[in-house]
């Protein structure tokens, strides 16, 4: 249980798009550049949002939306994360 938090503090359903987006400004990063990786619904923006995204062990059809899908070890995002690096 996470306590201090309440439904309302995500009532802006683009809650992680607008704190990434925060942080990308802030360090000089262009959208095409990041990578985004989650496993719910809630990560629909922010694959949307990131030039690339992982779904990792999907939910309720996030996969979807994600460039690529890893169904078992979050290591196996390590090949996919440097051979996005090599295209760069």
């Amino acid at each position: 249980m996470v306590e201090g938090i309440s439904e309302k503090d995500f009532s802006d359903s683009n809650f992680k798009v607008t704190g990434v987006k925060e942080i990308l400004d802030e360090a000089g990063i262009l959208p095409d550049e990041a990578l985004a990786i989650g496993d719910s619904p809630a990560d629909k923006g922010i694959f949307e949002f990131a030039g690339k995204s992982i779904a990792f062990n999907p939910k309720s059809g996030i996969e979807e939306y994600a460039d690529y899908v890893i169904k078992d070890s979050l290591a196996n995002a390590i090949p996919i994360i440097l051979s996005l690096n090599q295209k760069s």
